[in-house]
């Protein structure tokens, strides 16, 4: 008991070498941990940038897929050395083409008697797959569908369709895929 009282009342302290050394290692744990945050932070906002852009491919497919499925009348037009496909939406009840923009993939309505490309009244250009991901800081990305490619075989009535995703000017996924038409009978 006499030997605790001792220690409690003593004077000595830590030495100015042995504060010293122990700022250096808590200085030095407290780096690896920065580092380590740091390192995991990237890790997420890789593994969500490539989980994004797969879903917005995965909305794109579903989206074209459903579009293209049911389309009638397909016929195939030259518009300024591209072959666009016009064809009879029966989900939209238009005669409708698919197209690129910079905003991601359009769909456009045209009167039924006029040709695809023209300024006629009641054309109309909505987007079929919008910006898949509006991000709210600058950090955040916007993760947008384009269409490389489409093409129709009239042969087997299989649509065949390249698209990608796009974050600013990085293209972060794409994907081909076909889709057979069930409603030309």
């Amino acid at each position: 008991m006499h030997r605790i009282r001792h220690i409690l009342r003593s004077n000595n302290g830590f030495t100015i070498a042995e504060q010293l050394v122990t700022l250096i290692i808590v200085g030095l744990v407290t780096m690896a941990v920065a580092v380590g945050v740091s390192i995991a932070v990237n890790a997420f906002r890789d593994i969500r940038n490539v989980t994004d852009s797969n879903a917005a491919l995965s909305d794109t497919v579903t989206t074209i897929t459903d579009e293209l499925r049911f389309a009638t009348g397909v016929q195939a037009q030259t518009i300024g050395g591209a072959t666009v496909y016009s064809y009879d939406s029966t989900v939209r009840d238009y005669r409708m083409y698919l197209a690129d923009s910079t905003s991601g993939i359009t769909v456009n309505s045209i009167n039924r008697t006029e040709e695809v490309g023209t300024t006629a009244a009641g054309t109309a250009s909505t987007a079929l797959l919008p910006i898949a991901n509006t991000g709210t800081t600058s950090s955040d990305a916007k993760y947008i569908a384009h269409l490389k490619s489409l093409s129709y075989n009239s042969a087997t009535q299989t649509w065949t369709v390249d698209v990608y995703v796009t974050n600013g000017t990085r293209t972060l996924d794409s994907g081909t895929f076909t889709v057979k038409a069930v409603n030309n009978w």
